[in-house]
């Protein structure tokens, strides 16, 4: 098998290889050292695409991660919903790991400290690590080492909101309704 041309589209090469034309991005390209008239063993081709099907995929879980702060393991589930199979799902979120890329103690300390200056209680905050699918020991490290100066922040803005909300009832009714709103929050 002889690599015929390569030709720069906008998203990758196109790549004809004995008159088959395929799609390859960058990355691929460089990793196989693909240039016009080198020869490839036949088996060959099936590892370059296996390579560029997993190299799109860790494109796809990097820029979900970035854009909505996913922890690895919706990462993991994220690329199953788009037609990986589960191994390589996860063989593409620990190369983003091994990158340094995808950090998820970092993501769950940079979550939780977000929920606390947003007037989130430790009960809330573990909720909502629970539900980006922290790991339960990883959680228990976060709320070890959560910022007290975040949690009392948190707690006056809640207080501050809640008195003006309810600065027309009595004292007693004022008192009973903060309770119920710093309990709403996960204090």
């Amino acid at each position: 098998m002889i690599v015929q041309s390569l030709k720069k589209k906008d998203k990758g090469y196109e790549v004809t290889i004995d008159g088959k034309v395929y799609s390859f991005d960058e990355e691929t390209i460089i990793k196989y050292r693909l240039v016009k008239d080198k020869e490839l063993p036949d088996a060959f081709i099936e590892e370059i695409q296996a390579s560029n099907l997993l190299e799109s995929f860790k494109k796809k879980a990097l820029s979900y991660h970035l854009r909505y702060m996913k922890s690895s393991l919706e990462v993991v589930e994220y690329l199953k919903t788009k037609g990986l199979s589960e191994n390589l799902a996860i063989q593409a979120v620990e190369d983003l790991k091994r990158l340094n890329v995808l950090n998820d103690k970092t993501l769950a300390f940079q979550m939780a400290s977000a929920l606390a200056r947003n007037s989130n209680g430790p009960l809330m905050i573990r909720q909502k690590l629970k539900f980006h699918l922290f790991e339960s020991c990883l959680i228990e490290e976060v709320m070890q080492n959560l910022n007290a100066d975040d949690i009392s922040l948190g707690k006056e803005k809640l207080l501050k909101k809640a008195e003006k909300k309810f600065i027309k009832l009595s004292d007693f009714d004022k008192k009973r309704k903060i309770k119920e709103v710093f309990y709403r929050h996960g204090y």
